[in-house]
């Protein structure tokens, strides 16, 4: 998929979360309005056509997955919810 339109996903309130695998597809405006997703986790490879860790694209705040776990620590769900609510502000 290379082009997601608007509203692609507004109000799919029981949408819970969205993945992207690859560069960043063009995105409409209000996509995931009305919906339980607040983030994306993408892969290193392709954080930087997402804007880049922390970044929002289509209104989800990005995670690139490189800079939450690391060979020596894994985060706790908890810790990692913390995380993307202070990329949010």
């Amino acid at each position: 998929m290379n082009n997601i339109g608007s509203d692609a996903f507004s109000n799919c309130t029981n949408l819970a979360s969205a993945q992207f695998d690859g560069d960043a597809p063009s995105i409409g405006s209000q996509v995931f309005d009305n919906t339980q997703v607040s983030y994306t986790i993408v892969g290193a490879a392709n954080a930087a056509s997402y804007g880049g860790d922390g970044a929002t694209y289509g209104g989800l705040v990005v995670v690139d997955y490189s800079e939450i776990a690391t060979s020596s620590y894994i985060y706790t769900q908890s810790e990692y919810d913390a995380v993307v609510a202070e990329r949010r502000c």
